[in-house]
């Protein structure tokens, strides 16, 4: 029998109560008219019941994502109708029907922000198997030696991941040339190397996991793919590893997890040609996801991924780090629609609060 967390449970009843209270003021204690205190009030509803649907995803935590995300949804809005039906009975109050609309904004927004972040943290047990709850890793590469093939079936079927590869793979396409040398700096399972192994003359993917390579080298025979080679070493020891430069490099979900972001920026410039092109992801810090994401793991420890993550940026930040070192920004991307794709929303603009990761494309002078 699945049970609700004691402490969060507690926590839910006596917000419900606080704004039972809030809502039991006579009219004279809330602001009146049209004005800016008036409507600063009203606007108050979005974020107070959002904080209701976080208290209430917490209590919820031990039930699966999609029973999780209902029951917060279904106690949060009858919550929302209750409080407003019951200020309908006090002196100089009114049952509002836009005040209801955004009692229900904010549960629904938390709502889907933590179903977001709740599939995250369950794709992380069905990459890694019970191994990622029994034993933590020590760092980034161990996490993801773990999850080789799980990693790879991701592209196959996570909506997130196959929008990571359609928004990637058209860029190196654009960037990429028939006499080109690529290199792809973190390459995983290598989805991106052979992806631009079709439009470049000579493609070298690395990786710190050695898991990775081997995987890397069994889907080389497999797809019988010659320009393209692998080999393991970590992103802060290539200035040693006697690569040569390259016209086009690619850094995907690589620097997130560095602990010397300064010196990996030099790394990656320097292993560039005079007019390369550096095509980079990072998560992006301006996403109302992200700010979820950590106060989630803060409280929760999951999704466990998180625990390694050491970077994060807005585009703006990133551009400036990299312009000292001949790298100016040509174009860039939001995607991830808040860490989901649902419906309407997946379809929304690139609005970056809106977006869990950006990619851009930096020329280096």
């Amino acid at each position: 029998m699945k049970r609700l967390s004691p402490v969060y449970t507690v926590l839910s009843l006596a917000y419900v109560g606080a704004l039972f209270y809030v809502s039991s003021l006579p009219g004279g204690a809330t602001p009146a008219g049209r004005g800016f205190w008036r409507f600063a009030w009203n606007a108050s509803h979005i974020p107070l019941f959002a904080c209701l649907a976080l208290c209430l995803t917490l209590a919820f935590r031990r039930w699966p994502v999609r029973q999780r995300a209902a029951l917060v949804l279904a106690v949060g809005s009858a919550l929302g109708l209750s409080v407003e039906w019951y200020q309908g009975g006090v002196p100089g109050r009114s049952l509002s029907p836009m005040d209801v609309g955004l009692n229900l904004t904010g549960v629904l927004l938390v709502a889907l922000i933590c179903s977001g972040v709740g599939r995250r943290s369950q794709d992380d047990t069905t990459m890694c198997g019970n191994v990622s709850r029994s034993m933590k890793a020590k760092d980034a590469i161990e996490f993801h030696s773990r999850c080789v093939h799980g990693f790879a079936a991701k592209y196959q079927k996570a909506p997130d991941f196959r929008e990571r590869y359609s928004v990637w793979t058209k860029l190196i396409e654009k960037y990429s040339s028939p006499a080109a040398s690529v290199l792809d700096v973190g390459c995983g399972v290598g989805m991106f190397s052979f992806a631009a192994a079709k439009f470049n003359k000579m493609v070298v993917g690395i990786d710190a996991s050695p898991e990775m390579i081997e995987f890397c080298k069994q889907k080389q025979a497999e797809l019988k793919v010659l320009n393209v080679r692998f080999g393991c070493n970590r992103l802060e020891d290539l200035p040693g590893a006697g690569l040569a430069k390259a016209d086009l490099l690619l850094c995907s979900s690589v620097l997130d997890y560095v602990d010397d972001l300064p010196h990996c920026l030099n790394v990656v410039v320097n292993l560039l040609n005079k007019g390369g092109h550096l095509i980079v992801s990072l998560p992006n810090k301006s996403a109302i996801y992200r700010k979820v994401e950590q106060l989630t793991f803060r409280l929760t420890g999951r999704p466990s991924y998180f625990a390694h993550i050491k970077n994060v940026a807005t585009l703006g930040e990133l551009t400036r780090q990299l312009a000292p070192r001949g790298a100016a920004l040509v174009e860039a991307h939001f995607y991830a629609k808040l860490g989901m794709s649902f419906g309407v929303l997946g379809r929304l603009a690139d609005a970056p609060v809106l977006n869990s990761l950006f990619v851009a494309v930096y020329r280096v002078r």
